[in-house]
């Protein structure tokens, strides 16, 4: 299942979850739209517990997968055709 979200927090936190990034559109000017493939309950529980403030996730982790989504937002300003960015399966990282 493809699932679709501007909220840039809930697609690092979906990749803390290991849920796969597919790509980066860009949308409505500056907005972009993440693109995530994935089990479409795991997707939909995982969202659910997120906007219900009931989600639980390494705050480091989180950071760095933040992180890693502005950096795939740089290179789409650079580059609008890169497409099947999957950095979600990069190592966590432990430098803090």
């Amino acid at each position: 299942m493809e699932y679709q979200t501007n909220d840039i927090w809930l697609a690092s936190f979906l990749m803390c979850c290991d849920c796969k990034i597919d790509r980066c559109i860009s949308s409505k000017g500056r907005r972009k739209t993440f693109v995530l493939q994935g089990d479409a309950v795991k997707l939909a529980k995982l969202s659910r517990e997120y906007y219900q403030g009931a989600a639980r996730v390494d705050p480091r982790e989180l950071r760095h997968r933040l992180t890693d989504l502005k950096g795939l937002v740089s290179l789409r300003a650079v580059s609008p055709t890169i497409r099947k960015e999957q950095i979600s399966g990069t190592p966590s990282r432990d430098d803090d």
